[in-house]
């Protein structure tokens, strides 16, 4: 899980720095009609479209690139995410709201062409910080790793030896 978000950091860092400021105005109107979506879903709780829509963020900012081979590695990563992300926010609800902040500050740094703002709200100082900022539970990631829709048994140790897990 841990890797999965890191590849995700690594790519959405690398975009967010290309694209800053250079979004035409298609671009700049799906990335507020998303963010306009989002704010909706959190106002409703409505965590299966906030989860739906998280995950368009991602995938949707990336594609701005025009990188086919990153577009193409988020996509398949896009399902797992997406169960991870909709998992935890069912768990704690209470997270809507600074999911839709996150996603805003990012939205408005991509657009106002301040990319290394956008890579620092992408990609947080340290990794406990950031699995616990995406509400992923690691008390239960280090019982159960959700794949493909099934819950299957983590490997405690391998995790742990990643050094970025903990309490969050």
């Amino acid at each position: 899980i841990v890797g999965l978000f890191d590849l995700r950091q690594a790519i959405e860092t690398f975009v967010v720095q290309r694209i800053a400021g250079k979004l035409g105005p298609n671009q700049i109107a799906r990335l507020r009609g998303n963010i306009r979506e989002q704010a909706e879903a959190s106002r409703k709780q409505d965590v299966e479209d906030a989860t739906r829509l998280d995950t368009e963020f991602h995938t949707m900012v990336c594609g701005f690139l025009g990188n086919r081979e990153m577009s193409q590695t988020l996509a398949r990563m896009r399902e797992k995410l997406h169960i991870l992300i909709l998992g935890n926010l069912s768990r704690r609800p209470q997270r809507l709201p600074t999911s839709y902040r996150e996603h805003a500050a990012i939205a408005a740094a991509l657009i106002k062409g301040r990319g290394d703002h956008a890579a620092d709200l992408v990609l947080p100082s340290d990794r406990v910080v950031q699995v616990g900022s995406l509400g992923v539970d690691t008390r239960d990631v280090a019982t159960h790793v959700a794949v493909g829709g099934k819950k299957q048994q983590s490997p405690q140790g391998v995790i742990r030896s990643s050094g970025a897990m903990g309490p969050p």
